[in-house]
């Protein structure tokens, strides 16, 4: 159940950043560079 939880919990967090950074990244090229380190963080 743990387990499970952390695997959707990962994947409600990766669509919510992509949207984010598919937003911002048509306003700033930082955005990626913002998204590459949450990735990293979150172990994406």
């Amino acid at each position: 159940m743990i387990g499970a939880g952390i695997g959707v919990g990962k994947q409600i967090i990766t669509d919510f950043a992509v949207n984010i950074i598919n937003k911002e990244v048509k306003i700033s090229s930082w955005a990626r560079y913002v998204g590459s380190v949450v990735g990293g963080t979150v172990g994406v």
